[in-house]
């Protein structure tokens, strides 16, 4: 039911989103604002955005629902299934406002009306359906629960997990999670794109203004610094609208990746912090980029392992190259024959070192040259094995009955003073293999960690023992 009621909120605030950006570039192009498209499109957003603010409330209506029957499971109380508006509003009050504030606000149809101000000694517009289409925009938030959705749908049985483990599988666990996977660049790399065109759209509308807009009525559109703008320190020019979207999305790119911006320069109080932002999301999400790549090309353990390995094969190979050049010095050195120039560069006491280091490396054991987590792998997959050769063994001898013999021995005793049966070889061989059979079921600690001591030659040697046993 949150997942449903995520999905409708989020489809219908796109589309009323999409009505506001519609009714926008509309009135940029000289569209009346009640003009009958223009009002259709606020009457679709109007529509769009009491559903989505429903959905809201369906979603905060579920997830009480939800934490009353985890209660009910985890402690015991007595489960209310009927939740209110009242409930509600007493237990998620401030998001579930903030929510209806952010989906909920739109222009009405019928509604319309300009803004303008003094921005750097230039007077500039913006009408109504161009701020509350930024507003609008807003409501990309509400993908962001259908990604997490999709992400947590992925887990099977995620409540008893959830519950099992004690962790909130919530939006900060998917974020970690998707950040920690390959596909992070990819997630990355979509997440800067969309904020790209946010921002640029954005910096797009709050560059341009209304007064250069035959529909605008202000009366100070007449004034001189209305339609010839000027900089600090800078000549006057000729206020033009710039509605190419394409020149604001390299704007905003070059701004967020910190590169020379060229000649476009920020006119007004807003578009500038608007780059603002844009840069700072640029510095962050190109330090995420940085840190996904890093994880993704750093070696895992069993990649380090690997290396190791091809190290040792490498020393084997230089240990024949060098040992050659040794014999070779010392032949030419006992003849009194001309050492080469390469070999006259050699001395005995680094050859040997040399020698040495290239042997010790060439010698190693495999079992040595794996990390420590692969190791403890390998330890309990041979624990594994030997345990299930001991039950196997234990089978074989039945040494289930082994306490039923002594239980019986215990009964038939006739002395007073308690005297144990006497253990024949086939008894006590029995007696061990019960015992190690019980201790490894019970996989204690101090078992595991006795074990680790142990080399892989004495674990071996020790397999064959048993082998050899049986």
């Amino acid at each position: 039911e949150v997942q449903r009621s995520n999905c409708y909120a989020a489809s219908v605030a796109m589309l009323g989103m999409l009505c506001a950006i519609a009714q926008n570039e509309l009135i940029f192009r000289t569209y009346e604002p009640n003009s009958v498209t223009v009002s259709a499109l606020k009457l679709c957003n109007t529509v769009c955005s009491m559903v989505a603010v429903y959905c809201v409330y369906r979603v905060h209506w579920v997830q009480i629902l939800l934490s009353r029957l985890r209660d009910h499971i985890d402690r015991g109380l007595l489960l209310q299934t009927e939740v209110g508006f009242g409930d509600v509003l007493a237990t998620s009050r401030n998001m579930l406002i903030l929510e209806t504030f952010v989906v909920g606000l739109h222009l009405p149809p019928g509604c319309t009306f300009e803004f303008g101000t003094t921005t750097l000694q230039n007077y500039v517009v913006y009408r109504a359906e161009t701020l509350f289409c930024l507003w609008n925009t807003l409501r990309l938030y509400l993908l962001w629960r259908l990604v997490r959705d999709r992400a947590l749908n992925s887990i099977p049985q995620l409540f008893t997990i959830a519950h099992f483990t004690e962790v909130r599988l919530g939006s900060s666990y998917v974020t970690k999670r998707l950040l920690k996977s390959w596909a992070s660049i990819f997630y990355l790399a979509t997440v800067w794109a969309g904020l790209i065109l946010l921002f640029a759209y954005w910096f797009r509308s709050m560059e341009n203004t209304a007064c250069l807009i035959e529909t605008t009525k202000d009366s100070h559109c007449q004034q001189h610094n209305a339609r010839f703008w000027s900089l600090v320190g800078d000549e006057e020019f000729e206020k033009v609208n710039d509605l190419y979207m394409w020149n604001h999305i390299w704007l905003i790119f070059i701004v967020s990746t910190k590169g020379n911006n060229g000649a476009f320069r920020p006119t007004t109080h807003s578009s500038r912090f608007v780059a603002a932002c844009a840069s700072t999301c640029g510095i962050i999400l190109t330090s995420f980029l940085t840190a996904a790549l890093a994880q993704a090309l750093t070696f895992n353990a069993q990649e380090d392992s690997t290396n190791l390995v091809i190290r040792r094969e490498r020393a084997r190979f230089d240990l024949k190259i060098h040992a050659v050049n040794m014999i070779s010095r010392w032949y030419r050195v006992k003849t009194r024959r001309p050492l080469s120039t390469k070999q006259r560069g050699m001395l005995r006491s680094d050859m040997i070192k040399r020698l040495v280091e290239i042997r010790r490396q060439a010698l190693g054991d495999l079992d040595d040259l794996l990390g420590p987590s692969d190791k403890i792998d390998k330890l309990n997959l041979r624990t594994k094995r030997m345990e299930f050769a001991l039950y196997h063994l234990a089978s074989e001898h039945n040494v289930e009955t082994v306490t039923e013999f002594y239980a019986n021995q215990e009964k038939e005793k006739t002395i007073t003073a308690p005297q144990m049966p006497r253990q024949t070889d086939e008894d006590m061989d029995r007696h061990s293999v019960q015992e190690t059979v019980v201790r490894m079921r019970r996989g204690s600690i101090a078992t595991i960690r006795d074990s680790t001591a142990l080399s892989p030659s004495r674990v071996a040697s020790r397999s064959n023992s048993i082998d050899e046993g049986e």
